[in-house]
């Protein structure tokens, strides 16, 4: 099972917080990956069980702003990007 965690900013990230919000994924041994929206407004963590508050706790203990956290089943073709808990992502084609 794959959670899409969502994470709203209030605006578009500048690179500090984008490196923050990398980090805060790094740290959570729950994440399997992190995909930041090309407009910049939005990050996607793909994860194993875990809820929204933690999330939340986790970005503001980080000093990030964000506006709103949104969990749910990632669907097949988005739980197809997560990597099984323990295994590194390969590149596509190998």
């Amino acid at each position: 099972m794959t959670i899409r965690i969502e994470i709203l900013m209030p605006g578009q990230m500048d690179a500090d917080t984008r490196t923050r919000v990398q980090l805060v994924a790094a740290g959570l041994p729950e994440v399997r990956r992190t995909v930041i929206s090309y407009d910049r407004k939005r990050a996607t963590w793909y994860a194993g069980e875990m809820s929204a508050e933690r999330v939340q706790a986790a970005l503001r203990e980080a000093g990030v702003a964000f506006q709103e956290v949104r969990t749910g089943l990632a669907p097949d073709s988005d739980a197809q990007l997560a990597a099984p808990p323990g295994e590194r992502f390969r590149p596509i084609g190998r």
